[in-house]
């Protein structure tokens, strides 16, 4: 079955984005990902089958915890589109066009292969959360997985939004906020 059923062509840079309605998740959230699920459904939140263009812009601040990955269809790997730029700060490196499978990740256990499988199953987006090791000690990664589509046939984005609790927060509170 199709992602959206009798999806028509899209414009560049617009997206069959799911509404947030759907997301399972835990409360409270960490605070910058409770403030991009607020901007998200009043920005995005219409039906599956009303096509979204996509602008970072309007995240204000939150955008450097936005990556994009686009999913290949020749060989169904997973690539970071845009790698956001606080997690680029925070690592040293940007891994823009690299594939999610890096190895530059592979310390961070995100399981992101795992998580972007499931996506691919449900179609709908997905909060999850890993202890991980960094350079300033362990701490707790929140996503927010949203998956997306240029063709509405399957499933060609997925956009992460992504924040730590516990430790440096690369500017953002502490803070927690509940999904509403």
């Amino acid at each position: 079955m199709p992602f959206v059923p009798k999806g028509r062509s899209l414009q560049p840079g617009e997206f069959y984005i799911p509404r947030l309605g759907q997301l399972d998740a835990p409360q409270p959230l960490p605070g910058p990902i409770g403030r991009f699920v607020a901007l998200f459904r009043v920005l995005f939140d219409a039906e599956i089958y009303v096509p979204k263009c996509l602008d970072l812009a309007a995240f204000r601040d939150l955008a450097d915890s936005i990556h994009i990955l686009v999913r290949t269809q020749a060989t169904d790997e997973w690539i970071f589109e845009r790698f956001a730029p606080a997690c680029a700060a925070c690592m040293g490196m940007d891994l823009t066009g690299a594939k999610a499978s890096d190895a530059h990740l592979a310390r961070y256990n995100l399981r992101l292969g795992e998580t972007l499988a499931r996506l691919i199953r449900q179609e709908t987006p997905i909060y999850g959360n890993a202890r991980v090791r960094t350079p300033g000690g362990r701490r707790t990664m929140h996503w927010l997985f949203v998956p997306m589509s240029n063709t509405g046939q399957i499933i060609t984005h997925c956009l992460i939004m992504f924040a730590h609790k516990g430790g440096q927060q690369h500017g953002h509170g502490q803070g927690t906020a509940d999904l509403g």
